[in-house]
């Protein structure tokens, strides 16, 4: 069962670690919201999915497309107020995966999706399952495999157990810091 929404609550951030459910919870919203117009945003479509990471200067491309993708949510709700929209992966892990936020830009993103009223909904993995869940041992793409060794190189980390560990802490300070309003969800 989906946690209640609010009716006043027009944007949902899913938000979380690999293997927390992110996906599988974007999908309950996609089945189980039936009283409301939806438009569901997966990662991907918001620049901010694994392949998008080692793009040269994806940060300045990642912030225009929030602000556009904002501007999109206000005409839309302007239009049909009772819509909801769910972004999977947006402003938090803009942040988590490298990019500033201190930039008035990431600043102003934070401020309309609090003016919106938004909710970010975070499933959260306790650490000792960390290991068998955001590994994502299904995935065998040596793409994939690369991009998890570089981010451990380049992040300083021994292993994917404790960058995770550390990312899903970094996730609630950052929710903690902003005044838009969170649930912190367990695993599916």
């Amino acid at each position: 069962m989906l946690p209640p929404i609010p009716s006043a609550c027009p944007v949902i951030v899913i938000e979380g670690i690999p293997g927390a459910g992110k996906s599988s919870l974007q999908e309950r919203l996609r089945r189980e919201v039936r009283d409301r117009p939806l438009h569901v945003y997966p990662e991907e479509a918001l620049l901010l999915h694994w392949t998008h990471a080692w793009i040269p200067g994806i940060h300045p491309l990642r912030l225009a497309l929030m602000a556009r993708m904002l501007d999109h949510v206000e005409t839309v709700l302007a239009a049909t107020p009772d819509a909801l929209f769910v972004l999977t992966r947006f402003h938090l892990s803009y942040v988590l995966l490298g990019g500033d936020g201190d930039d008035p830009r990431y600043r102003q993103v934070v401020a309309r999706l609090a003016a919106l009223g938004a909710e970010a909904w975070v499933p959260m993995v306790p650490d000792a399952a960390i290991a068998a869940r955001a590994i994502h041992p299904e995935r065998r793409d040596p793409q994939w495999q690369a991009h998890l060794q570089r981010r451990l190189a380049c992040e300083g980390y021994a292993d994917l157990t404790t960058m995770y560990v550390q990312y899903q802490q970094d996730l609630r300070a950052i929710l903690e810091r902003q005044p838009i309003p969170h649930r912190l969800l367990p695993p599916r």
